[in-house]
This record gives structure tokens, C-alpha cells and sequence, in this order.
């Protein structure tokens, strides 16, 4: 038979019998878009997940403090966290860059305004690879003296001391002279110090976690804070240091990959040194997602499991209603396979069908949730002050094309693994009986 043949009689076969078609297309419907709609609110968490990981920043990043680490017999041995630890750090395996900054306070000042700030020796060149990036101005050359790159908002941290309301202040830091006093303006007699003059030489991009951060490059940091202990030696420096005696107050590890981050995180504990890294609430989430994620799809699972026992129904009663029929097409000349194919065909178009019917009823039902989602969250952020813009409310349910594409074949390919014992069961009437059959 010619497949434009078993097509139509496929489709009329439907037809005729429209109301069994429609029940059992039904049960296909609320299958599939049971499990396309746990799905969907799976995905949604995932994807609402990935958007906070931005407040974490890079996870492949490893704060390292030398507050220490407990074992079973109390606290471990701490090691300094100088120059030489950074170094046994850089040779673990799986560490692509070590970040480490001295740091002490300067009051600033700019024109008017006034305002102090942590600031932090580094390596400049190093500030690329943990996705610090210029959004203005440009790196510090070596000729430029007392060069900062500061954080978006910079501006933010001064104020006008002659104003009686506080006002945000107003200039630009890449073109505004500014002035500043290492340790603060008074030294240890409440003497007033001489200002040294500062260069904002570039401004990073908004980044939500350093964007009040101030860098400078390690070595002229260095030299500040040795002239200002130098000349204030009871100040908040505690005395001349040699600067192989000083610590780093913050140091982080760039790992290579994810992967890497458990095992390096587990070193770095195990060498007596504090550790920490989002990696471990990652980890959480991804186990309890993927959890929930298979309970939802088992909930929809079930749900299809009954539509497939409905088609499988329908089709064994289309065998014993058309028992004749099946008689006449092989005295016909109907070959087995011509007769598998009609049975699997009409399977099919009940799975694609449902499949359809139930996409549209999953996109829709997903704007529902969604919309009802953003309302309770709306009102939830009402009833709060926030300072600044309001959080983006994330969907709960997400319904990616390749989900709808996915849906759609599975649904035909169930209706088809349902029809096929029907199926094989109608290639094995014998023509003769079939005839006799009323």
C-alpha cells in the first residue's frame, strides 16, 4: 500500500470513531503537560539559581584568610599569610592565579568632598583574570605616580562635611584632583599631615561586589605605608616593619576550573589556612534541585504512564471493532508491514496530537504561574524599603524551544511504543477467521 493510502485511512479510521479519539487524546494532553510543567518549574529554579550565583561573583574563586582551620585535636597551626605562603600556594595543582593585596586606610579628599576608603596594594596585572574590568580610563603606567583604579562607585564614599543634609557627592574621579592622608589627616600628636596627591587613573565596571573597592599597585602601596611609618612610627602601622614580615590582608585563588576548586579548597584547609568558597552552597543547591527536579518529573511521569495505558486501550479495541476490516486488506493483498504501519501511524497521530495540546496548555499555564508569581512577589517587595532598584523577579517556570521540541517526540514516540503490540497483535489475525468474524 502507498503511504498516502495508509495515511488517509489512518485519518478516517479517527474519525469515525472521534469521541474515543478524543478521550484518549485527552489523556495525552494532561500527561504531557503535567510533566512539561513540572519540568518547566525545575528549569525555572535552575535558572533563577544561576542568576543569583552573580552575587557570588567568579565561584571558581577561594577567599584564604589565616584565621586557621579545626581539626579533631582544636585548632591547626596557622602559617603567616606572606609573600612566601602566596608562593607555595601558586604551586598547587589546578591554581591559575593567586590575587594578594596588602591593605591600609586613606582619607581622601576631592574639592569639596571627603570621604575615606581601604585601599588595596596588588599586582594591577592580575585584577583581569578575576574579572576585575575597566569600564573608563585606562591601567597605571609605571611613570604615573600614586595611580588608583577605583570601583564604579567611588563617588559614592564622600560627602560634604559643610552640608547639613547629606548629599551625594558630585565629580568625576577621573578628572577631579584628589588628595589623601595615609592613616588618616592627624598623626599620632594631632598634627596635621601633609596631603599627597592622588590620580584616579581608571574606574572599574559595576560588578555589585567591588564597586567600592580602591587598588593601587602593590609596590608604591609598599612605599606609602613604610614612609608613613617612617615618620609615625606609633601610629596605626605599630612601628617600621621589614616587608617580608608583613602580611597580606586578603589573598584569593583563581582555580582553573570547577572542578578544581573542591580539591584546592581541601588543600589550602589542610595547610592550616582559613577557607572559602561558594562552591559548597553550589554544590547544596545543584544535589537539592536535582532532587526536585526528579520528583516533579516523576509526578508527570505517572500521568503519561496512564495516557500510554489509554492509547494502548484504544487500540486494542480498534482491533476487535475492525477485525473484519483487517480480514479483507490481507485477502487484498495487504502486506503485514502495510498493516503494522496503520495501526502505528493512528497510535502516533493520538501521541502528536495530545503532544500539540498539551504545549499550548503548558505555555499557557506557565505565564499563569509566572504572572501570579510576580505579583506575590511584588507585594512581598512592597511591604519592605529598599534603597536603590528593586531585585528582578525571576520566573519559576521556564519552557525552553528545545523542552518544546523534546515534548513533542516524546509524546509520538509514546504513542507508538503504545500502539505496538496492538499493532503486532493485528498482523497476526488469521484472514480467514478475521473474514468469518462478525
Amino acid at each position: 500500500m502507498k503511504t498516502n493510502d495508509l495515511t488517509g485511512m489512518g485519518l478516517r479510521n479517527l474519525w469515525r470513531r472521534k469521541t474515543r479519539t478524543i478521550l484518549t487524546v485527552l489523556g495525552v494532553v494532561i500527561g504531557s503537560s503535567a510533566i512539561l510543567l513540572m519540568i518547566s518549574l525545575g528549569l525555572g529554579q535552575e535558572r533563577a539559581f544561576q542568576k543569583s550565583l552573580e552575587m557570588f561573583g567568579n565561584i571558581r574563586i577561594i577567599e584564604v584568610d589565616n584565621y586557621g582551620s579545626w581539626d579533631s585535636d582544636g585548632k591547626t597551626e596557622t602559617p603567616k599569610l606572606n609573600a612566601d605562603t602566596v608562593e607555595m600556594i601558586k604551586q598547587i595543582e589546578g591554581v591559575q592565579s593567586v590575587l594578594s593585596s596588602y591593605g591600609t586606610y586613606v582619607q581622601l579628599k576631592a574639592g569639596k568632598y571627603e570621604g575615606g576608603a581601604q585601599l588595596m596594594g596588588v599586582n594591577l596585572d592580575d585584577l583581569e583574570a578575576f574579572q576585575f574590568k575597566l569600564g573608563e580610563g585606562e591601567l597605571p603606567k609605571p611613570t604615573d605616580k600614586n595611580a588608583l583604579i577605583v570601583g564604579a562607585s567611588f563617588a559614592e564614599m564622600f560627602y560634604d562635611p559643610r552640608s547639613r543634609e547629606w548629599q551625594p557627592a558630585d565629580f568625576d574621579p577621573l578628572i577631579t584632583p584628589i588628595k589623601g592622608f595615609v592613616g588618616g589627616e592627624y598623626d599620632q600628636n594631632g598634627n596635621k599631615k601633609r596631603a599627597m596627591t592622588f590620580k584616579v587613573s581608571g574606574m572599574l565596571e559595576p560588578s555589585g561586589n567591588n564597586d567600592y573597592t580602591v587598588f593601587m599597585d602593590q609596590a608604591a602601596l609598599l612605599k606609602l605605608i613604610e614612609d608613613e611609618e617612617r615618620k609615625n612610627p606609633n601610629g596605626n602601622g605599630g612601628g617600621k616593619k621589614k616587608n617580608e614580615e608583613r602580611e597580606y590582608e586578603r589573598v584569593q585563588v583563581l582555580c582553573e576550573t570547577i572542578d578544581d576548586v573542591e580539591v584546592i579548597h581541601q588543600t589550602l584547609k589542610d595547610m592550616g589556612l582559613g577557607a572559602y568558597s561558594p562552591i559548597e552552597y553550589v554544590k547544596y543547591e545543584k544535589q537539592k534541585m536535582q532532587t526536585q527536579q526528579m520528583v516533579l518529573g516523576g509526578i508527570g511521569a505517572v500521568s503519561l504512564l496512564i495516557a500510554a495505558i489509554g492509547i494502548t486501550n484504544t487500540m486494542i479495541m480498534a482491533i476487535y471493532e475492525r477485525t473484519k476490516e483487517i480480514g479483507v486488506m490481507k485477502v487484498l493483498g495487504a502486506e503485514v508491514k502495510d498493516i503494522m504501519k496503520l495501526f502505528l501511524f493512528e497510535a502516533a497521530i493520538i501521541g502528536l496530537l495530545g503532544g500539540l495540546v498539551g504545549i499550548g496548555i503548558s505555555l499557557i499555564g506557565s505565564d499563569v504561574i509566572n504572572a501570579v508569581n510576580a505579583s506575590m512577589q511584588a507585594d512581598m517587595m512592597g511591604n519592605f524599603d529598599y534603597y536603590g532598584e528593586l531585585p528582578e523577579i525571576q520566573d519559576i517556570s521556564y519552557i525552553p524551544m528545545w523542552l518544546i521540541g523534546s515534548s513533542l517526540l516524546f509524546s509520538t514516540f509514546i504513542g507508538v511504543v503504545s500502539g505496538f503490540l496492538p499493532a503486532v497483535r493485528a498482523t497476526k489475525l488469521s484472514a480467514l477467521e478475521a473474514i468469518r468474524n462478525e
